[in-house]
């Protein structure tokens, strides 16, 4: 069973995968002392290091893809 996250990502035609973003927001936890209750990402586009701010900290780390027979939701039977 996956955990339960909102992740966003993209995956070239080749299945290959780009770029995965983990939302640090979890369900039920809190961020700047308040609840968050619904951690929803409504909408992503990936841009380029320079775009952002200089001195934005930012990190690269591999990431292994999940076995195809084990990435499902856990609502799907």
């Amino acid at each position: 069973m996956l955990p339960r996250r909102i992740n966003v990502f993209e995956i070239t035609p080749d299945g290959e995968i780009v770029w995965d973003f983990a939302n640090p927001y979890k369900t039920n936890g809190e961020s700047h002392g308040h609840p968050v209750l619904n951690p929803q990402v409504c909408r992503a586009q990936a841009v380029s290091y320079e775009w952002g701010p200089e001195g934005t900290p930012h990190a690269e780390k591999a990431i292994t893809a999940p076995l195809l027979s084990q990435f499902r939701s856990p609502a799907a039977k």
